[in-house]
């Protein structure tokens, strides 16, 4: 297997993996967005249901961009915007007086915080990977 071919099946390979936890999370949101609503509302966001919704679809649009390595720019982006927002909405650890809610709070909200990081990482490798001669925007085996 030559080398090219080992870069795009790994590029292909941790895009879909990183798209997975917005596919699963944008479901689930639109499934059952249970207290999500609520926690929107509470950054002063009007429309919980209506905001809660449409950040789901912008996740299921993003992952689904990125997976298939279709835009994945753009897609980095999307979720990047989505994923902030969830996290200050979800995930407000600063606000949590018992400790092992501070905690559980804190955690999500790091993994959400290095799931931003592999955006940009992302974002980065698909600009650079799209300017290199030769190379095609979409790297899908």
């Amino acid at each position: 297997m030559t080398r090219h071919r080992v870069a795009v099946a790994c590029r292909w390979t941790s895009r879909s993996l990183l798209a997975s936890s917005f596919l699963v999370g944008g479901i689930s949101a639109l499934r059952n967005p249970g207290h999500l609503p609520q926690a929107v509302e509470r950054l002063g966001v009007p429309r919980g249901r209506m905001a809660t919704n449409a950040t789901a679809s912008a996740m299921l649009a993003g992952a689904v961009a990125l997976a298939t390595g279709a835009a994945p720019v753009a897609a980095t982006v999307v979720l990047g915007i989505c994923l902030t927002g969830a996290t200050a909405a979800v995930h407000p650890f600063w606000t949590e007086d018992d400790e092992g809610r501070r905690a559980a709070h804190r955690n999500a909200f790091l993994t959400n915080v290095s799931l931003l990081g592999a955006l940009g990482v992302t974002a980065v490798d698909a600009l650079q990977h799209r300017r290199r001669p030769g190379s095609s925007s979409r790297s899908s085996p």
